[in-house]
């Protein structure tokens, strides 16, 4: 055998394709198979239909909801006003890869705040970004708007965003619903069922 071929991770229902390139060296090949944790799940033999086996140790890891944002602060705020949210995403393994966004650009780290990574009893990762800045008149712009989103990925597989606007305190004032008031941010969430195909496969030849 010199190498196999396959994704590490699949959504629950896909196919995958696996390959197993190998080199006879001349000699003839009378079968070749797949294991996973020592257990023979497929086998080729030239000439002859493939057999396939059932297999187990396919984990499935449900991702309860997509990240969450929170944080207190006023609907309607000015330049100089400190923003300081986090963006959490619950239940998954591997651990989802968080990042935030003012505006649609993705945030510097010096405005990031990291947290500790929590490992609940069943073994799935809980993970939680910080942002921390002050508002300037350019996150405003001529729309007076300011939008931050936090996505959540793993890997090609899964992918969440929330997100929050923030009005200008002039655009408020102008507007008929008077001053801001405080506000609990809620981030947007959603479910996804992920298979995580946890691949220790190898490939052998017969020969």
């Amino acid at each position: 055998m010199i190498k196999t071929h396959f994704p590490s991770h699949v959504v629950m229902g896909k196919s995958m394709n696996m390959t197993c390139d190998y080199d006879p060296e001349g000699e003839r090949v009378y079968q070749v198979k797949w294991y996973k944790d020592d257990n023979e799940f497929y086998t080729y033999i030239p000439g002859s239909s493939a057999k396939t086996y059932d297999t187990t140790g396919m984990n499935i890891d449900n991702i309860d909801r997509g990240p969450n944002i929170t944080g207190l602060f006023l609907d309607s705020m000015d330049e100089g006003d400190r923003i300081w949210v986090n963006c959490t995403s619950y239940r998954s393994r591997p651990a989802a890869q968080l990042t935030w966004y003012i505006n649609g650009a993705r945030s510097d780290n010096a405005s990031l705040r990291w947290y500790p990574e929590q490992v609940d009893p069943s073994g799935l990762r809980n993970v939680t970004l910080g942002l921390d800045f002050r508002l300037r008149g350019s996150h405003f712009g001529s729309t007076g708007l300011v939008m931050l989103k936090c996505t959540a990925e793993i890997e090609t597989v899964f992918y969440q965003s929330a997100n929050v606007r923030i009005v200008s305190r002039t655009m408020a004032m102008r507007s008929p619903f008077g001053k801001g008031s405080a506000l609990a941010l809620r981030g947007s969430s959603a479910s996804l069922l992920l298979l995580l195909l946890l691949l220790g496969l190898r490939c052998l030849s017969g020969g």
